[in-house]
């Protein structure tokens, strides 16, 4: 109990002041002698006050200091971006969030993964929130792995759910499906960050009718608070693809038996189906092995209606729909997609955001349902783009693959000094292995990266 000045100053190991007139000072009901004194008092009451740090400002120190040891400087508009997501995140942690979906549209490179990654550091070690749990959404199976080591989490804290992996099966999907289940908690539903597949959500909470209701992604029986959606969200979008149209895709797949023979098989199951009957699309991706980046950059030069039935077609893998008899010789599948409105509130990051006109439309007309935070916006006015006017598409490259190879040589050699990404075109039937010819005309391919068009890394480099 501090009763007098002197004991503060004992405490303190502070000098008090003498005056032949003394001006005395009170605080707290505390006399104190001098203003050296009264600073000092003042000084040592701050130091007992209860932190009132935030989660917000606690993650925004951390983003400073990686980005500072990374030498990536955001703009000031670019921080206020970074802090509008992080602010969102917390007050889903804190359940002050309203409903709504909370859209991030910063640019690619600006760190809305870091970000992320330092808040939910934060939030599994801060005392006060430790019932609030974390449900991260993710658009790739090979986008789990990088996140859940860049959190560095305990084993107990986190866990991954995605579809059982088939144990007849030896690639290289299956054994990554294997090595993400054992990953973490065995007990997902006592893990505070539960990682997992946007189309986990998508079929748990249609099977369940909504989020509240599947105990798949509880956190001790109740829905985890804070959700994640990274990449890009649908409210609703009605997709029919007639069996006509699976047929045209055949002709895109005569380099691969696996691909040729599924579309071979569906469109006779679909056509043998009656109208109104349900039918169930395979896993596409376990049948052929190729993923929906893989068939876009396979179909990507094909007549607008095969290439987008191709891209639907596979983000339908592993779905109910219904088949509608159109003419006695043709049907189609018919399916609509919607997420429940209990998944709000949720944080989605999409770095298209900015232009995605679904967005824009979805805020105009659905009133109250989602917001779009501050982008940040990303000047590219120091980059200077060099535009070769010469077909590049794939018939280009089986007609004249050589011309291509030796400019895109040319150009390297030109900047012997400088890295380089090539995105090229995976190889097939009418096109090279472009990575291969490259390396091997070239004097230093050590500078060079490569990233076939639709892959993993096309759609996500750091490079």
């Amino acid at each position: 109990m501090l009763n007098t000045f002197g004991d503060i100053a004992a405490l303190l190991g502070v000098e008090p002041e003498t005056h032949e007139r003394r001006v005395v000072y009170r605080a707290d009901g505390v006399e104190i002698g001098g203003v050296k004194e009264y600073l000092a008092y003042l000084a040592w009451r701050e130091s007992r006050k209860p932190s009132s740090t935030t989660l917000t400002e606690l993650t925004m120190d951390d983003l400073r200091e990686t980005f500072k040891r990374h030498g990536h400087q955001p703009s000031t508009a670019q921080w206020v971006g970074l802090k509008d997501l992080v602010s969102s995140l917390e007050a889903m942690a804190n359940g002050k969030a309203e409903k709504l979906y909370y859209l991030s549209p910063l640019d690619p490179g600006i760190g809305k993964s870091q970000s992320i990654i330092h808040f939910i550091r934060r939030l599994v070690s801060s005392g006060a929130h430790k019932d609030v749990s974390v449900l991260i959404c993710l658009g790739r199976l090979a986008e789990i792995k990088p996140m859940m080591e860049q959190m560095e989490l305990g084993e107990a804290d986190f866990a991954v759910l995605v579809q059982e992996a088939d144990s007849e099966k030896s690639d290289e999907r299956t054994a990554l499906l294997r090595e993400l289940n054992k990953a973490g908690n065995a007990d997902k539903r006592r893990a505070r960050v539960l990682f997992t597949t946007q189309q986990m959500v998508q079929s748990r909470t249609r099977r369940h009718g909504s989020f509240e209701a599947t105990d798949d992604f509880h956190y001790h029986g109740r829905p985890r608070q804070v959700r994640i959606w990274d990449e890009a969200i649908l409210r609703a979008r009605e997709m029919k693809i007639s069996a006509a149209l699976i047929g045209g895709m055949l002709l895109g797949a005569e380099d691969n038996e696996s691909l040729y023979n599924t579309l071979i098989k569906l469109q006779a199951d679909i056509e043998a189906k009656d109208d109104g009957a349900e039918f169930w699309i395979p896993d596409l991706l376990a049948e052929t092995g190729l993923d929906t980046n893989s068939i876009f950059a396979r179909y990507s030069d094909e007549k607008e209606a095969i290439k987008d039935a191709a891209t639907d077609l596979w983000e339908l893998s592993g779905t109910p729909v219904i088949v509608e008899k159109i003419r006695a010789a043709n049907a189609a599948i018919h399916y609509k997609k919607h997420l429940p409105d209990d998944l709000k509130p949720m944080v989605v990051c999409d770095a298209s955001g900015r232009v995605r006109k679904t967005y824009q439309h979805w805020e105009k007309d659905v009133a109250g349902e989602i917001v779009t935070l501050s982008h940040g916006g990303k000047s590219y006015k120091n980059l200077t783009v060099n535009i070769w006017r010469r077909r590049g598409g794939k018939t280009a490259w089986g007609e004249d693959a050589e011309t291509l190879l030796e400019g895109i040589v040319r150009t390297i050699e030109k900047k012997p000094d400088e890295r380089f990404l090539i995105i090229h075109y995976k190889a097939s039937k009418r096109v090279p292995d472009v990575e291969k010819e490259i390396r091997r005309r070239v004097k230093d391919s050590t500078r060079l990266r490569f990233a076939y068009w639709g892959g993993e890394d096309a759609k996500a480099t750091n490079q």
